[in-house]
């Protein structure tokens, strides 16, 4: 197997058939299923601290604020929306994007 970073700045790792091919040709879809993305300790770090702020602001707003738990939930809902919305209408990683999908999930 061999790295190979894409477009988006991702590192995958390719297979030796997905390796070979042209880099300027699209790989055939068996070589397409093999490109598997690789996962840092650094995603995991953010993941954790993220979805830990997203409990805390549920947890505020729920006891500290008094919403309740409905509000809360409609709340964050929203907030999960938007955050998706903004996620899937950029064309490149946006850390500050990315977080805020993580934070509201």
């Amino acid at each position: 197997m061999t790295n190979h970073t894409d477009h988006t700045g991702l590192r995958t790792r390719l297979t030796p058939a997905a390796a070979t091919a042209d880099s300027h040709v699209a790989p055939a879809s068996s070589a397409m299923l093999n490109k598997v993305p690789e996962v840092f300790l650094l995603f995991w770090v953010v993941k954790i601290l993220s979805t830990a702020v997203g409990e805390t602001a549920a947890d505020y707003l729920a006891g500290t604020l008094g919403f309740g738990l409905t509000v809360t939930s409609l709340i964050m809902a929203g907030f999960l929306a938007v955050a998706l919305a903004a996620q899937f209408r950029v064309r490149r990683y946006v850390p500050a994007i990315y977080s805020g999908s993580l934070s509201s999930w």
